[in-house]
């Protein structure tokens, strides 16, 4: 791969604070024509990846909240400035776009930028968005090479709902709106499933009654379904080797999956016990999983294609032939 990493500061074309829409759009064409130019020249000359990053917003905003309005605002160049580079990434299958001006609004400018840094050696952000940049790439690299995560494994009770099913019954475990509590579970499910959406895996690994289990789903305020999951594992074998059961019902290598357990005997049983899965330490409040998650970057795509987005019922497939299958004594 080839990177190419640059920020806000180094537009050329930055239009004066009287431009016309007209001359807006002309210094985003002239802005980037350069960036085609560089992306061209390297294509043609060497058989790699290219990741480029958009750009953070300016740290001032001169003309205040009209900054991202007025044509002649710093703030609207970058944001038009930017969706012409994801423009272009969309149409260029060998040019990928770190999405630093996401980066950069999740920590704050404030956090971003450092001027002791700049002014001295040169290095505009902070030691903290410089971690954040090189993890935000990394996760780009390991998923060019194919090496993204698939699969997120997750146990039931007080990680999926509030309480435990088998001893509060699907009545009284916490889902839904009616309190704080139940919210942050029905967020968390919420988050699952849009990765679900994405063609991520879901898969169930909980100590249970397998019947039990299921209730929960059928909880009015569940948002995941049972159909939602690739594998269902209930039952009260080790964490560790229904996991492995788990891989091996979904033909994929452990390496590929991240667990989420709120108890954290369990997360480091499994952490210990089967080699390569990731095991985030989401604690035990429900209202941060998500983040965490986030902040581990598993499943970062390079790409979205049809077959991602109808994986899980593929893969749903598959489980059953392998379940139907281990039923026969032979193939005949």
């Amino acid at each position: 791969s080839v990177y190419l990493h640059t920020s806000c500061l180094n537009v050329q074309q930055m239009p004066p604070v009287d431009s016309s829409l007209a001359n807006m759009q002309t210094n985003v064409d002239a802005e980037l024509r350069r960036y085609l130019e560089i992306w061209k020249s390297i294509e043609q000359n060497l058989p790699a990846q290219i990741i480029q990053n958009n750009f953070e917003i300016p740290p001032y905003a001169v003309l205040g909240n009209l900054d991202s309005v007025s044509s002649g605002g710093a703030t609207r160049f970058i944001l038009e400035l930017n969706a012409a580079f994801a423009r272009a990434a969309e149409s260029d299958p060998r040019l990928l776009l770190q999405d630093v001006h996401s980066l950069s609004a999740r920590m704050g400018l404030d956090h971003w930028f450092d001027w002791d840094r700049y002014f001295s050696y040169k290095i505009l952000t902070t030691i903290e968005a410089s971690v954040a940049i090189a993890r935000s790439l990394a996760s780009m690299v390991r998923a060019s090479y194919g090496k993204s995560r698939k699969v997120l494994v997750l146990d039931l009770d007080n990680t999926l709902w509030g309480g435990v099913i088998g001893d509060d019954g699907i009545e009284k475990i916490q889902i839904g709106r009616e309190t704080p509590v139940a919210e942050a579970y029905t967020a968390f499910q919420e988050y699952c499933l849009s990765l679900q959406k994405r063609g991520i895996l879901l898969a169930v690994c909980s100590k249970n009654n397998e019947e039990i289990a299921k209730q929960g789903f059928e909880h009015p305020d569940s948002v995941l379904k049972l159909d939602h999951f690739s594998s269902f594992k209930a039952n009260w074998e080790p964490k560790h080797e229904n996991i492995l059961a788990i891989a091996r019902e979904l033909n994929l290598g452990a390496d590929s999956f991240v667990f989420v357990d709120d108890n954290p005997a369990e997360r480091a049983i499994v952490e210990a016990q089967v080699p390569g899965i990731a095991v985030p330490n989401v604690g035990d409040e429900v209202s941060r999983f998500a983040s965490i998650i986030e902040a581990g970057r598993y499943f970062e795509p390079i790409s979205m294609s049809q077959e991602d987005l109808s994986r899980g019922a593929l893969y749903r497939s598959n489980a059953a032939r392998s379940s139907s299958e281990a039923k026969f004594a032979n193939y005949g």
